[in-house]
């Protein structure tokens, strides 16, 4: 069994660090070399 007093602030941590917004500006950047490549 994982130790909850360990566990919770170390996932609360890894999730703070990703923000929405970084996933969708990631996402967007993805999408514009996929669509590059396909244009060319």
């Amino acid at each position: 069994m994982i130790d909850e007093i360990n566990y919770f602030p170390k996932r609360d941590r890894f999730q703070k660090k990703k923000k929405p917004e970084d996933d969708w500006n990631e996402l967007k950047k993805k999408r514009a070399r996929q669509d590059a490549r396909k244009k060319v």
